[in-house]
């Protein structure tokens, strides 16, 4: 559905040899509930307080679903809406270019699909951390997944010596919901349903009938939603002390995203997102990249400028001192380092996103598609169009595609073969 062209040109640069990168990628994490990007009720004081040194993305969306092409893009630089084979691409990613070039890469993960999978090859570490316990939430903080893989952050970073790439998968919202009852009664007022209490990743889908899941069953899952959020912010509280408190912070890049969003009920499921979910909860997620020493004078820089997965690994390249070529090409990452220097920069035009065989979808500044293919009177296969417009309409609650049919047709024309 959508043609594209795509090639590498990497070169070599001198790189200095104090430079690290961490990258924390959380999955499941909505954007609607770190406070940075708007929520008072979640609190997160320690993200908030990493977002005010921080370049703040306001519209970074994953560009497929699917953990595997994600992946690609942030370590490979490919974007998701090329053909994926069953072999490791023959273009050199981001752990091998920096192994070759000296520096350690170190992967942490307790998602064994990140650690075995296809894009992992050439770490020069790969650090396993078992799944958390399903039986019953954890009885305190220090107990919870979230405490564990930060513990182990600090642990190697501790006994590390630069340079390096540390790179910290998080399975997260998608693993066992450990979250001590307590957190999630914070988020609980007077009059609410009892916050969900079970470890299982709850899923409600009503996608089938005409109303949404249940309010009370939603609400529930909110609040414990809400005290896992809690939690995940106090385990990073220790990691942020230690790069704020001495040398680490002094030269260190340090990123923190998220891989999937979470459904709480947008439209009508509860739970991850399956590749087809192509919606705003589930691929407009939080971004922030933080440089070394930020000061006063550069707290949180704010863009609204699209921006996909394989910007994250432009913007390692170009931080280790390696380049890319072919960056003028809108579906090639593009280094966040430029919107530290001008954050109105514009990167792209659109971000082409791959769903499953029956829908892909195109974010625009203005617009959002959603390109499916549905069976006619005749059984054969339709295109169809939803748009909605963008940024106001952040959920797409409001389909307008019956009313700007210029748009919608020359969508077609550029998108639909």
């Amino acid at each position: 559905m959508f043609p594209s062209a795509f090639c590498h040109d990497f070169v070599m640069n001198d790189v200095p040899p104090q430079k690290n990168a961490i990258v924390l990628v959380v999955d499941g994490l909505h954007n609607g509930f770190p406070g940075a990007y708007g929520n008072s009720d979640a609190v997160t004081p320690s993200l908030d307080r990493f977002a005010c040194d921080s370049l703040l993305c306001d519209r970074y969306y994953a560009d497929a679903l699917g953990l595997s092409l994600l992946y690609r893009g942030f370590w490979y630089g490919i974007p998701s809406g090329e053909p994926e084979t069953e072999t490791v691409p023959a273009l050199p990613g981001l752990p091998r270019l920096l192994k070759e070039k000296g520096y350690r890469t170190i992967l942490l993960t307790d998602e064994q699909y990140v650690a075995y999978g296809l894009y992992a090859d050439w770490f020069t570490e790969v650090h396993r951390i078992a799944p958390a316990a399903s039986e019953h939430p954890a009885f305190s903080l220090e107990e919870t997944q979230f405490f564990r893989m930060f513990a182990t952050i600090i642990d190697l970073v501790e006994e590390k010596d630069g340079p390096y790439l540390l790179w910290c998968h998080f399975k997260g919202f998608s693993g066992p919901w450990d979250f001590p009852q307590e957190y999630r009664d914070e988020y609980a007022e007077e009059g609410d349903p009892p916050p969900y209490a079970g470890t299982a990743v709850p899923r409600l889908d009503n996608r089938d009938g005409k109303t949404g899941p249940d309010p009370d069953e939603r609400q529930s899952v909110v609040e414990a939603y809400s005290g896992g959020v809690a939690v995940l912010d106090e385990a990073f509280a220790g990691f942020l002390e230690l790069l704020t408190g001495g040398e680490l912070g002094e030269n260190t890049l340090t990123v923190f995203a998220a891989s999937r969003g979470f459904s709480m009920g947008e439209h009508r499921l509860i739970g991850l997102p399956e590749p087809g979910d192509l919606w705003g909860e589930n691929l407009h997620l939080p971004l922030l990249v933080r440089l070394p020493d930020q000061r006063d004078e550069r707290r949180m820089i704010r863009t609204s400028s699209l921006v996909q997965p394989n910007d994250i690994f432009a913007t390692l390249l170009e931080w280790f001192g390696l380049s890319a070529g072919n960056f003028d090409d809108d579906r090639t990452g593009k280094s966040l380092l430029q919107l530290l220097a001008d954050e109105t920069a514009s990167f792209r035009k659109e971000i082409r996103i791959t769903g499953d065989t029956t829908i892909a979808a195109v974010m625009q500044s203005d617009w959002f598609f959603r390109l499916r293919t549905e069976p006619d009177e005749f059984r054969e296969n339709r295109p169809r169009i939803e748009l909605y417009a963008k940024p106001g309409d952040r959920y797409e609650v409001n389909e307008v595609a019956d009313r700007c049919g210029e748009i919608v047709e020359q969508m077609k024309n550029e998108n639909v073969t």
